[in-house]
């Protein structure tokens, strides 16, 4: 009997294969982000960050905290991260494409290389390919990929990998690969903070890769075995280690927490917990770690107070299936004859624990970003798992992928504006506040203020001290017209720690709106006081100051009138009503020639303003400067031919140079556009009893002598 030949093995896939591969996949999957808008945190990392807009900048760049340009310290020193986002803006301007090509770039070959570490590690490379396809299409990466900011994720893989490589090659020969090593190593350091655990994953797999079938117990034994041999190799990564803490330290003034650092309850409620809480509360984050990476639905976002509850003690049903989890994991990895297998896991596991709240506060309780490079642990198990030379677990294989695909499209889809990303928050993270809070504002902005009011509503239920929901709030109710309401919800934001350079700046807002001035300026003061640097209560002060100098003009107080009007300006130069008011009181006090250089600053920021020119022909009116006065109320009528000062002013002008017969022409059509100017009409018949005797000046004169007198009559009696 003739037997049917055995099946041979399946190809090795070869590494540029999988590198074109794993690039195709991911513009599949990810690629819709070429078309998003920046989001959330990418507006203020590389939209509103003007350290990465002038490479000139690049020194202070290079010695600043990452979230340095809002003023307040992270304690996050990342400036590969700044310098990326610097060289993109230099080319692609605030353009989001190019950033968004270079996260998907930058994925793809954070898979290409897991699938380099694996192989070398394994000697299989279907193994290896298997790993890679799962890391590079798993869901929780979305929060990585989609937004620029997830750029320190990326960036940090990238390098820990490369090192990763770098140290395999460097096991057969070759001191280059060793320095390649050692130089990727810093430049991980200077992405991401948690890269520091990179020698403790290179100990962890070179004891892997000598005992390949080794279960968790015997890998803890050849990793003593791997220290004593080799301890050298390990120690020598200590150097880039120095040189980063030596980077951070001068950028930050601390090698580990700066002074002034301050996590906010709200990004991470631990801050007010004591150590019970945070060692239940750790087991409860790592639980809630694998649910996402073994079932990765409704990510989000936002996992912000109240979110994810703290765990008061260890029989709450999230710790208690964490503690479980967690064993089960141990005594499957205790037992299980892949040393690979294990090697996952426990680089997962290690990779966690700087997210499990446990060795330090992050400022966030708990994000999926986090899992982007402990997923590879992850990967690495799984394959280690599904490896199976049947058919049946090729389909279930090829069906987790396409699910894996779909499922990340869908989350990615979320990210592409701020609209559709905190909607989507606000309903997958119905118990955060900063969810409700963010997709309140964002209705807001765009126009929606009666809903986003009761998002707003819903975020100070689930925490009532959140200030700039409180302000929001008020913001709200003042454009709906609830003034009333809008001044309860102001003061309700002092005492519930709003800024109150913000609350006391609103304030006066809202005096002005009520035209009380005095109050306005009152408050407007005070917001200053708290923040000088405000911008936006230093312009409004000015305003208020202006208009003030106006009505003391106009009630005749102008010692009142010029100090507004001069401290005005000192607050906001560009301000052309303050030069317009400073120029009225200087002419009122008789100093003709300091009110013309007002009016000329006056019309440098305002050029087509016509009454801007009339003034200042009026300053050179009273310093007999009859032809620039002409030119001045000329130029004012090019911009507006239907004022009846301007052709006045013009008629006086040619009167005064004794063109009687053009003065009159003005004075007739100052007459038509107002016909009750008493001043016009006695001009024109002072013009016409002036002329030659002739029918036609005769009766003119006569007509506006009745009309004239028909409204000192009409005046009288109004009197």
């Amino acid at each position: 009997m003739i037997r049917p030949p055995s099946p041979q093995p399946a190809p090795e896939p070869t590494s540029l294969s999988v590198a074109a591969g794993l690039l195709i996949l991911t513009l599949a999957v990810f690629g819709q982000i070429l078309t998003h808008e920046f989001v959330f945190d990418d507006l203020g990392l590389v939209v509103r960050n003007p350290l990465v807009h002038d490479l000139n900048r690049l020194p202070e760049l290079l010695g600043a905290d990452y979230w340095s340009f809002t003023g307040h310290p992270s304690g996050l020193y990342r400036p590969l991260v700044l310098l990326s986002f610097a060289l993109e803006h230099a080319i692609f301007g605030l353009e989001p494409l190019g950033y968004h090509a270079a996260n998907l770039a930058l994925h793809a070959a954070v898979a290409w290389l897991a699938f380099g570490v694996v192989v070398k590690l394994t000697g299989d490379g279907r193994l290896a390919l298997l790993a890679a396809l799962l890391f590079v299409l798993h869901p929780v990466h979305a929060e990585a990929i989609a937004p620029v900011a997830g750029r320190s994720e990326l960036l940090a893989a990238f390098f820990f990998l490369l090192a990763w490589n770098s140290h395999l090659q460097a096991l057969s020969g070759g001191r280059r690969w060793a320095v390649l090593g050692w130089l990727a190593f810093f430049a991980a350091l200077l992405s991401k903070e948690s890269s520091v655990l990179l020698p403790a994953a290179l100990l962890l797999g070179d004891a892997a890769r000598a005992a390949p079938r080794a279960a968790l117990r015997e890998l803890g034994l050849r990793i003593g075995a791997e220290i004593r041999g080799g301890w050298r190799r390990y120690a020598a990564y200590a150097a880039p280690l120095l040189a980063a803490l030596a980077l951070r330290t001068y950028a930050l003034g601390a090698p580990l927490k700066p002074a002034g650092m301050a996590i906010g309850f709200v990004e991470n409620p631990l801050i007010a917990a004591g150590p019970w809480e945070r060692l239940w509360t750790g087991f409860k984050l790592i639980g809630l770690y694998l649910l996402k990476l073994l079932v990765p639905l409704r990510l989000t976002s936002d996992y912000y107070f109240d979110q994810i509850p703290l765990a008061r003690g260890p029989f709450e049903p999230a710790v208690l299936a964490s503690l479980l989890a967690l064993a089960g994991l141990l005594a499957l990895a205790w037992n299980w004859r892949s040393g690979f297998a294990a090697l996952g896991l426990v680089f997962l596991l290690l990779t966690l624990l700087p997210y499990s709240q446990w060795p330090f506060l992050t400022g966030s309780l708990f994000a999926e970003r986090f899992l982007y490079l402990p997923s590879l642990g992850f990967c690495l198990a799984l394959a280690a798992a599904l490896q199976r030379p049947m058919r049946a677990w090729r389909a279930a294989i090829a069906l987790l992928l396409l699910c894996y695909a779909i499922q990340a499209a869908w989350a990615t889809r979320f990210w592409n504006s701020n609209q559709t990303l905190f909607a989507h928050a606000a309903e997958v993270s119905s118990r955060s506040a900063t969810a409700q809070l963010n997709y309140g504002l964002e209705l807001i902005e765009n126009g929606r203020d009666a809903e986003g009011a009761e998002r707003l509503r819903r975020a100070l239920a689930i925490y009532p001290n959140i200030g700039p929901a409180h302000v929001a709030l008020a913001d709200a109710h003042l454009r709906l017209g609830r003034i009333e309401t809008a001044e309860a919800s102001y003061r309700r934001a002092l005492r519930r720690g709003a800024d109150p350079a913000v609350v006391y700046g609103q304030l006066g807002l809202l005096a002005e709106k009520r035209d009380q001035l005095g109050s306005a300026e009152a408050w407007l003061r005070r917001a200053l006081a708290n923040d000088p640097a405000a911008r936006e209560p230093r312009r409004r002060l000015a305003a208020v100051l202006v208009e003030r100098s106006f009505r003391a003009l106009q009630s005749g107080e102008l010692q009142a009138a010029q100090g507004r009007a001069e401290e005005a300006l000192r607050l906001a130069p560009d301000n052309w009503r303050g030069w317009e008011a400073s120029g009225l009181v200087l002419e009122q006090l008789g100093r003709s020639a300091e009110a013309e250089s007002s009016y000329r600053r006056l019309i440098e920021l305002r050029p087509q303003y016509a009454r801007g020119r009339i003034h200042l022909a009026g300053a050179y009116i009273a310093q007999g400067q009859d032809s620039q006065a002409e030119r001045e109320l000329r130029g004012a009528l090019e911009i507006d031919p239907d004022l009846p000062d301007a052709h006045y002013g013009l008629a006086l002008v040619l009167l005064r140079r004794g063109q009687k017969l053009p003065a009159l022409e003005q004075l007739r059509i100052v007459i038509s556009l107002s016909p009750k100017f008493q001043p016009a009409y006695q001009a024109a018949i002072q013009i016409l009893e002036s002329l030659p005797a002739s029918e036609n000046t005769t009766q003119e004169a006569q007509k506006l002598r009745q009309r004239l007198n028909a409204l000192f009559t009409t005046t009288k009696q109004l009197r």
